[in-house]
């Protein structure tokens, strides 16, 4: 993506030293991007254990996924780069699999 990103002439984001994840992209609830988990959540989840864990991390996952498959699905929409709409058909196409089997996860 960030080949896309620099032949469009747009700015790469630079790697957070954070775990190596990307400017803009932690969990903070100042996040515009659904599905996105906040501090909170993120706390919540490392303090658990378990059962509890598993369910709950299931649980963010599939807002997560759902957050990805509405983001995929505005690409799809809007996108002008075949290549990133394509790859917005195969995100949702993959995510809403995964979210069937945390479905079923969930509910056994």
């Amino acid at each position: 993506m960030s080949g896309w990103l620099k032949s469009w002439d747009k700015e790469v984001p630079a790697d957070s030293s954070d775990m190596g994840e990307m400017e803009g992209m932690d969990h903070g609830s100042s996040s515009d991007m659904p599905g996105m988990m906040s501090d909170e959540d993120m706390a919540s989840l490392e303090a658990s254990s378990g059962s509890a864990f598993d369910e709950q991390f299931l649980t963010m996952m599939f807002a997560h996924h759902k957050g990805a498959i509405e983001m995929a699905s505005q690409e799809e929409v809007d996108g002008t780069y075949n290549h990133a709409v394509d790859l917005a058909k195969r995100i949702r196409a993959d995510q809403t699999a995964e979210i069937s089997t945390m479905q079923k996860l969930l509910s056994s």
